[in-house]
């Protein structure tokens, strides 16, 4: 087992020593969405997953920080959808 100071002196190390970060808008997709963005294919074989997506915002930021702010609500966005993907070795114009 690790000796408790050790670690504890690591991570207050890293702590102190993070710099600032920047943020910026990621686009329109969902993190870890499927399409051409989202990496490799997966082995062959069926795969289920879940996708639970929630979004809120009371206000838009255009790229010139011009700010629309809601003044009557918000925006709300609620998804719980069930994922299925099948990946076979058969070859459909050339893809799997």
């Amino acid at each position: 087992m690790k000796d408790p100071r050790k670690v504890s002196s690591l991570v207050l190390a890293m702590l102190l020593s993070a710099g600032t970060a920047h943020a910026q808008l990621s686009g329109s997709n969902i993190p870890g969405d499927f399409g051409i963005k989202s990496g490799s294919q997966a082995p062959p074989g069926i795969y289920a997953g879940y996708l639970l997506y929630d979004y809120g915002s009371s206000k838009i930021v255009a790229d010139n920080d011009n700010e629309l702010v809601f003044t009557d609500g918000d925006i709300d966005a609620w998804a719980h959808i069930p994922i299925f993907s099948v990946v076979t070795n058969k070859k459909l114009l050339g893809a799997q």
